[in-house]
């Protein structure tokens, strides 16, 4: 008996070490910048930031402070809940999800 006590307290030790190490990992690589490798393979900015421009809403690649393109909606004609977002800025990360955006505003 005491063997298999032993044996799963060894186990059990490995599953937590292992846990917590692949849980480390994890937070690690989120907080990892992007490499430059794989930023200079796409063909356009890494994301895009929708937000309210001049009433309307723009679209602005980055970090960038002028957008890329504005689309001519009236941001007051929106919903309360549409209003805050794009107030606060809705980051996008791919030339499709960003047409799905514009088409949910647009109809």
């Amino acid at each position: 008996m005491k063997t298999f006590r032993k044996a799963f307290l060894l186990f059990s030790v490995s599953v937590f070490v292992l846990s917590a190490a692949s849980f480390s990992s994890a937070l690690y690589n989120r907080n990892r910048p992007v490499s430059t490798t794989a930023a200079a393979s796409s063909t356009g900015p890494a994301y895009y930031i929708v937000k309210e421009y001049n009433g309307n809403i723009g679209i602005f690649p980055e970090d960038s402070t002028q957008p890329k393109r504005t689309v001519h909606i009236n941001v007051a004609d929106l919903p309360d809940e549409d209003r805050y977002l794009l107030e606060c800025g809705i980051l996008v990360r791919s030339e499709t999800e960003l047409r799905e955006l514009i088409e949910d505003y647009t109809g």
